[in-house]
């Protein structure tokens, strides 16, 4: 007697990997230039002070976009976040999270940012960081550059640590600004 043909039993889908702080970072970003964002929470998010974050429109944006066990609980985290939150209303609309949006360290050259401006950026911690990091932001909307907030986020969140992470951060930066620096160079002066 034919036994009828079992198929093997569907294989489970991999688990879904959960969204990386980077997409979110990203996330928040398109939030705040999308048309739908109320100009009033804009313009509260752009006066926030980063060291006192206790503006609801920051808890409000936080909670609609990070999962409840992401939102920062501790003092130092949510000012990392105040920061990171500040510098995109800060560019917003520029913040807008689309293909061929510039790297950070690309956008840094296209906007002219210099040597040692990226030098004393990279170099400084806690409040020193965090008044370098908002005029970088205001330097970039001036100059009206898109900037991947993946990349510009991250060094918010942890540009006053020093840890291996941050570091890394930081590194990562200075890499992508000198890569970008050399390109833009090698196209002005051709080979001979």
């Amino acid at each position: 007697m034919n036994e009828p043909s079992r198929s093997p039993p569907p294989e489970k889908p991999p688990p879904e990997k959960p969204p990386s702080r980077r997409s979110r970072l990203r996330e928040l970003a398109g939030r705040l230039s999308h048309k739908s964002m109320p100009r009033g929470e804009l313009a509260a998010l752009r006066r926030l002070d980063p060291a006192r974050p206790s503006e609801p429109a920051l808890w409000r944006l936080l909670f609609a976009v990070l999962p409840e066990e992401e939102v920062p609980a501790s003092e130092a985290l949510v000012r990392r976040w105040a920061l990171a939150v500040k510098g995109m209303a800060l560019m917003a609309p520029l913040t807008r999270q689309e293909s061929g949006v510039s790297g950070a360290g690309a956008a840094l050259v296209e906007i002219g940012y210099s040597e040692a401006r990226l030098a004393r950026l990279l170099a400084a911690r806690g409040e020193a960081f965090e008044v370098l990091f908002l005029r970088l932001c205001r330097q970039l909307a001036a100059g009206g550059q898109r900037v991947n907030w993946g990349d510009l986020g991250l060094l918010a969140l942890s540009g006053a640590e020093e840890t291996e992470a941050a570091e890394g951060h930081r590194l990562a930066l200075a890499r992508a600004y000198y890569h970008s620096l050399h390109k833009s160079q090698a196209v002005k002066e051709p080979a001979a």
